[in-house]
């Protein structure tokens, strides 16, 4: 697991080498396409295409800091693509692993959560989400640890975070 730590802040990082290994295959399926050309125009054409896409997904990924997952006193914050989304502790119900589908085919696992009632975000983002992950969020990585043990470590800082801020509300009800 790639990770950065300090005493209050712990950033995990995704699988560089996937995202190379994904972007090498790109860049293969592009070639075979121009070995194509001569042969078959239209096949070579689709080639280049799909390599060309998987390109394009994959070198945003291989950039440092265009994903990680920081987790803090205050909550968790995820980034995917440069795009960064907080979430506070207090606003998580639960961690839960989940699997991502698609057409109904459970593909890959990672770990969504569910947010308290009274949370303020988004509800339509949530039922979109409810419907095809059975979470009102998710993490679109598992930070190169099994989406099981992601799930513990971050149900374990957030249970860290709620002790620690319930043992601060009973110092100062005492102190007053």
């Amino acid at each position: 697991m790639d990770t950065e730590t300090n005493s209050s802040e712990a950033v995990l990082y995704p699988s560089v080498a996937k995202w190379l290994t994904f972007l090498a295959l790109g860049i293969i399926w592009i070639l075979y396409g121009v070995y194509l050309m001569p042969k078959n125009s239209l096949a070579g054409t689709k080639q280049i295409i799909f390599g060309s896409l998987m390109v394009i997904v994959c070198l945003p990924h291989s950039i440092p800091g265009a994903s990680y997952l920081k987790l803090n006193a205050e909550g968790f914050t995820f980034c995917s693509f440069f795009r960064r989304r907080t979430v506070q502790w207090e606003d998580v119900a639960e961690f839960r692993v989940v699997g991502m589908r698609r057409f109904g085919v459970r593909r890959k696992q990672t770990v969504g959560w569910i947010h308290i009632s009274n949370c303020p975000e988004n509800r339509m983002v949530r039922s979109m989400n409810a419907s095809f992950m059975d979470c009102d969020g998710f993490l679109p990585d598992t930070y190169m640890m099994s989406a099981d043990k992601l799930c513990a470590f971050l149900q374990n800082c957030r249970a860290q975070v709620v002790a620690n801020a319930q043992e601060n509300t009973a110092a100062r009800m005492a102190a007053a």
